[in-house]
């Protein structure tokens, strides 16, 4: 998808509680931490295009699962962790989420 979509920007959505791939089914297969999802995403980028020097901008949580404070902990850990906005946009707004794209653009002009 990555290098069919050929992105300029791209948002890692992520669920905080979830660990492996369907629980059941690929339970050997662990979810990386948004930290390593980032590097991943961006290096598979630069194999493709080193041009674009696509960047993801923003962490979309999705906190269903995590009581409004735990779910609060994990967005702010994973924006202290990554340097980005981070939110679960349901809950708390898709502000940070509009705005990156917004500055993305911008930068990109």
């Amino acid at each position: 998808l990555l290098h069919g979509a050929m992105p300029n920007a791209m948002i890692l959505c992520w669920m905080p509680g979830r660990k492996r791939i369907y629980a059941g089914g690929y339970d050997w297969l662990e979810i990386p931490s948004p930290v390593r999802a980032i590097e991943a995403y961006e290096e598979a980028m630069r194999w493709a295009a080193p041009q674009l020097n696509s960047r993801v901008i923003a962490l979309s949580a999705n906190t269903y699962d995590q009581s409004e404070e735990e779910a609060r902990r994990l967005v702010e850990e994973a924006g202290r962790a990554t340097g980005l906005p981070s939110t679960d946009p349901v809950r708390f707004g898709a502000e940070p989420l509009a705005e990156a794209v917004e500055e993305a653009r911008r930068a990109a002009d």
